[in-house]
């Protein structure tokens, strides 16, 4: 079959190009079995390729799961921490309000009120030797 140019474009035409069709047929055979050897070897490389990432996806999920039960450890210990701090926190604020608490009823005695002036005068003449307390002079 040969082609041949008409008023209607392209035509195959039967004729004595006989060769030339055997040739092409032989050439698009060979292409064709290249390309189906291409495209076996494509789906196995792709194949291989979905079984290596489906891998890496389950390696990561069990790495995500990991590193959950590790956040959900340290949430339960920072728990533990904070209440245990308030508890300090509440303990240390009602000993500072007991001593206080004491302090006022020191200084609501009326001999705490009687002896300021001595408490003064004796704070100042510390002052002038030069010691206060814990210190002695040099």
């Amino acid at each position: 079959m040969t082609r041949s140019a008409g008023p209607d474009g392209d035509r195959l035409v039967p004729g004595a190009a006989g060769a030339r069709d055997g040739d092409r047929l032989a050439e698009l055979t060979e292409r064709l079995s290249l390309l189906e050897a291409a495209h076996e070897a494509r789906s196995r490389r792709l194949a291989v390729e979905r079984m290596v990432f489906a891998e890496h996806v389950n390696s990561a999920a069990d790495e995500i799961a990991a590193l959950k039960e590790q956040i959900a450890r340290m949430r339960e210990e920072y728990r533990r921490q904070v209440e245990h701090l308030q508890a300090h926190a509440r303990s240390e604020t009602a000993a500072r309000e007991k001593a206080e608490a004491e302090l006022q009823s020191l200084r609501a005695t009326r001999t705490f009120r009687y002896t300021a002036e001595l408490r003064m005068l004796y704070g100042r003449f510390r002052g002038l030797l030069g010691t206060s307390r814990g210190r002695r002079p040099a």
